[in-house]
């Protein structure tokens, strides 16, 4: 019977048992505190007003002339422990960890030994050696004059070896185990030890049951229990058996409901809209996801800096737990710049103005304007967050600018809405309806106006860890739009349908200084009509700083008698880069591009790629890093390919 064991080899005999709880260990602790406080104080006072304590002792002591010569030692380990048990002891030797910082006395270096049993004892201990020993010696170099050994600094040319000792003994086992609920708990059911990760017969090692300790509690609080805590747990060690008994104990507390939810630290801000993004009706049962979920949904606002959750340390009048969101506002309004250059483009400039909170329930709305030799643009982005329901966003557009190409110019204004809402973790999706008025003209051809109306589709997957300047996962792009040209007013004009896929992938291969590998993939296809029919803009293009450097501008691909591009009905590019980070501020590329646009419908992928390879640098600064790469065809076209391309800009190519 295990109360019969109890009994025979309780704590009362040190040989055959041992049994500890918290409570006793505290105790112990502060009784020892105090007894070694009042032997420090008579020693103070005995010796006060010596001359030296080393004088009256020949205690050795630790020389503090910078000029002393420094005793350098090595560290074994004897008695032949499990290669796991030894990594463990020389992680937690610190004679070993600090061996290249040699001390300047051998008396040091004897402490440093001593001061190692006690964490090598722990150490074996922790992983179930509860017979195990651990003793040192410091084993001298031979001299021809021992006398000399005995001069401070004497050992400093030829090192000392601390020799460790291991004696681990017999590795215990768990046996009894239980779990003890204590306090009211109605209808709490207590999880089984197996369930905590504990099983008889398993190593007596202390993590397992110090994390099993940690789970009881958190499986009640995710339960709905709010102040469930972990009691004192008790463990017995019987020396006899070789086995460890534990007692975990918990507090279960009776089942919590959400109480009220008020804010803190939100002037300005619309707390109905607050209420309605945390989503914490009163009444429902308490969890700690919905609470974190809650405090992320109000962090993803991008209004505040800082969000905490602060449930209530007792239930209100009502027995409920009421919540208070203590949060620390952002600045509201933001204007950024952007500039870059590009051999193919010219130089380039973007400049943005954004309110993140225009209306108080934040409404977001950005105004930005690109400028470049060939492109300008204007445009203004309305979001309406959790519209029509939460997590929904309403999202309206409007722009306008010029475009002047190699293959066409074009002169455009263009108005959209769409609802965009999430489908999971770092999934978005949104449809919406768009109107684009254009007049485009290609190159010896006149003026061609055009009114589309089309139905915009898109879905994002990101699962990189970082928006600037990713190091592992990737992100998928989806984009699906139908068109028709409302140019007379009717849905008799042409009709076609724009499809296009991107990937990027990115693989640390070292973590440091870290090497990754850069994936790139995009292919696109149009369906429905011919490629005369469809707008000059609306057609594929290759070529460029975004898609295949070292090749000029949309150049990739079909050309005129006169080398301008005229655009495609499909799409293939293919990009890799190694990103090596040479220092926290400074990377090196080297990237290879290929790809190119297709008259037909769908790729072909038989046809011969526009190749593009070279070198780059990047300077990675908060905002991300400042690219410049420089891109060299592979198989340079006379008249059409420049030996070179440069380009400059921030950001990751991809």
């Amino acid at each position: 019977m295990k109360s019969e064991k109890r009994e025979k080899h309780g704590a009362g005999n040190p040989d055959t048992g041992t049994e500890v709880s918290l409570q006793h260990l505290t105790s112990t602790i502060g009784e020892f505190r105090k007894f070694a406080g009042g032997v420090a104080l008579v020693l103070l006072v005995a010796f006060a007003g010596c001359s030296s304590v080393e004088e009256r002792f020949g205690l050795e002591r630790e020389a503090v002339e910078d000029d002393r010569p420094q005793v350098t030692y090595e560290v074994q380990f004897e008695g032949s422990p499990p290669d796991e048990l030894l990594s463990l002891l020389r992680t937690n030797s610190e004679a070993l960890q600090k061996q290249n910082e040699p001390p300047r006395s051998r008396a040091a270096v004897r402490r440093r030994a001593s001061s190692d049993v006690e964490q090598l004892t722990a150490a074996l201990r922790s992983e179930g050696y509860y017979s195990g020993s651990v003793a040192y010696r410091l084993e001298e170099p031979a001299t021809d004059d021992d006398a000399a050994g005995e001069q401070e600094g004497a050992t400093a040319a030829t090192p000392l070896t601390i020799v460790y000792e291991i004696d681990a003994g017999p590795r215990y086992s768990l046996d009894t185990l239980e779990i003890e609920v204590e306090g009211p708990a109605e209808g709490y059911v207590a999880p089984s030890p197996l369930d905590l990760g504990l099983e008889t017969g398993a190593p007596a090692r202390a993590d397992p049951v110090i994390e099993a300790d940690t789970r009881l509690q958190s499986l009640a609080r995710e339960g709905g229990r709010a102040f469930a805590a972990s009691g004192d747990r008790r463990i017995f060690i019987d020396r006899e058996q070789e086995t460890m008994d534990v007692t975990l104990r918990i507090k279960p507390g009776l089942e919590t409901p959400f109480g009220p939810v008020s804010f803190e630290g939100v002037e300005g801000i619309d707390e109905d809209w607050l209420r309605k993004r945390v989503n914490l009706e009163p009444g429902a049962s308490f969890s700690p996801e919905k609470l974190d979920a809650a405090r992320q949904s109000l962090s993803s606002t991008g209004l505040f800096s800082t969000a905490r959750a602060l449930p209530a340390t007792e239930l209100d009048a009502d027995g409920q737990l009421p919540v208070t969101f203590d949060m620390r506002q952002r600045k509201q309004r933001t204007i950024g710049f952007g500039a870059g250059f590009q051999t193919d483009e010219g130089p380039f400039g973007r400049a943005f103005w954004e309110h993140r909170n225009i209306f108080g329930a934040g409404e977001k709305l950005q105004l930005n304007a690109e400028a470049s030799f060939i492109r300008q643009e204007i445009n203004a982005t309305f979001v309406k967050p959790d519209l029509p329901y939460r997590s929904w966003n309403l999202l309206a557009e409007t722009s306008a600018g010029f475009e002047e190409t190699d293959a066409f110019d074009s002169k455009f204004v263009e108005a959209g809405v769409a609802v965009e809402r999430p489908f999971g973790e770092g999934v978005t999706g949104a449809i919406g309806v768009a109107y684009r008025l254009a007049e485009i003209e290609e190159p010896g051809e006149d003026a061609d106006r055009v009114a589309l109306l089309s139905l915009p589709t898109r879905l994002d997957w990101n699962f990189s860890d970082s928006l600037l300047d990713p190091s592992t996962g990737g992100r998928v792009f989806i984009r699906s739009t139908p068109f028709i040209d409302t140019a007379g007013l009717s849905l008799d004009g042409t009709k076609f349908w724009r499809n296009e896929i991107t990937t990027t992938r990115y693989v640390t291969v070292v973590s440091d200084p870290r090497l990754v590998l850069a994936f790139r993939g995009r292919v696109g296809s149009i369906v429905g009509a011919s490629r005369e029919d469809i707008p000059a803009d609306e057609r594929f293009y290759a070529g460029g700083g975004g898609s295949i450097r070292g090749v000029p501008f949309q150049k990739a691909g079909p050309l005129d008698d006169n080398d301008d591009p005229i655009g495609g009905r499909s799409l293939l590019e293919l990009s890799g880069e190694i990103r090596y980070r040479v220092t926290d501020s400074l990377g090196l590329v080297a990237f290879v591009d290929a790809g190119t646009v297709y008259e037909d419908t769908y790729p072909d992928f038989g046809e011969e790629l526009e190749v593009g390879v070279g070198p780059g640098l990047r300077y990675i600064t908060p905002i991300g890093p400042l690219r410049l790469d420089v891109g060299f065809p592979v198989d340079r076209r006379s008249g059409v390919d420049d030996p070179f391309q440069l380009y400059v800009s921030i950001g990751q190519a991809f």
